[in-house]
């Protein structure tokens, strides 16, 4: 028993020294591809560019024959059940088979859902180091935010839930990304944008091509889509300015002088134009 004692701690402190002096990544780096093959949960293999992207990525170093990963091996999954719907993506990567557990004995002894990742060839703990275990938190934009051996699974839980702010979510689906999406509540892959207002067709009311033109903030076009600048505007302009409405088409188009404001100026600038 003392010699096994010996022999888990003599191994524990080899590789520490050993994958430590190897670490690649520190905290605050951003992270380049990587990733391992899946032995259990998962087929084929893992990488950080074809599936981690603008997710929030938890990853979790064991060897299986150390009693640390073996309790933590556990709360792991109960992470996973927590952030399950939260672009969190929770990875285990083990190393150290059959000592005594195989890939497929780790996930079924300990309840395990998550994907596991053969580590054998220590790939992952060469570049994010440190002693087994070992964690790793990368944020939404592939920025290492948490590196650390143990397991302290409550700190760990804290900076989660402060990367998620990190993640740029895609809100109607339409796989454009809501930073860069010309209508981020109602579909519009394509991006169409018909009169090139950065307003998508789809949730754009407002055409201000042919339409909410050239001062017709009123927007009356007659069967012709002829219109004429008049007293309606001038009205129309003066009740956009003063119940501050930014959200009328007319507003958008109410920047008379071109200033980058809707205000009095605008106003005295429509008036030359009713005029001439």
């Amino acid at each position: 028993m003392l010699n096994k004692v010996f022999r888990n701690l003599f191994l524990s402190l080899f590789l520490f020294l050993n994958i430590s002096s190897a670490q690649l990544y520190q905290l605050g780096d951003t992270v380049q591809n990587f990733g391992a093959p899946i032995c259990e949960n998962g087929d084929g293999s893992w990488s950080y560019d074809e599936y981690g992207g603008n997710k929030i990525i938890f990853l979790s170093i064991f060897a299986s024959w150390w009693g640390g990963c073996q309790a933590e091996a556990p709360q792991l999954e109960a992470i996973q059940q927590q952030f399950l719907d939260d672009n969190v993506i929770l990875l285990t990567a083990g190393k150290s088979w059959m000592q005594p557990y195989s890939c497929l004995q780790w996930a079924t002894n300990f309840g395990l859902s998550i994907p596991i990742l053969d580590d054998e060839s220590d790939s992952l703990a060469s570049i994010f180091g440190g002693s087994i275990p070992h964690n790793v938190v990368i944020d939404g934009n592939g920025q290492i935010v948490y590196t650390a051996p143990g397991h302290n699974i409550s700190a760990i839980v804290d900076v989660i839930e402060e990367s998620l702010g990190t993640i740029v979510y895609d809100t109607d689906n339409d796989g454009v990304l809501d930073n860069i999406d010309n209508c981020i509540d109602i579909p519009n892959p394509l991006q169409n944008d018909y009169d090139f207002d950065n307003i998508g067709d789809e949730c754009d009311n407002c055409d201000n091509l042919s339409v909410f033109i050239n001062g017709n903030i009123y927007g009356e076009i007659d069967n012709q889509n002829n219109y004429s600048i008049d007293i309606f505007d001038l009205l129309s302009l003066l009740d956009i300015i003063i119940s501050n409405d930014t959200n009328s088409c007319g507003y958008q188009i109410g920047d008379i002088t071109s200033d980058g404001q809707v205000n009095i100026l605008d106003v005295v600038a429509l008036v030359q134009l009713i005029t001439t």
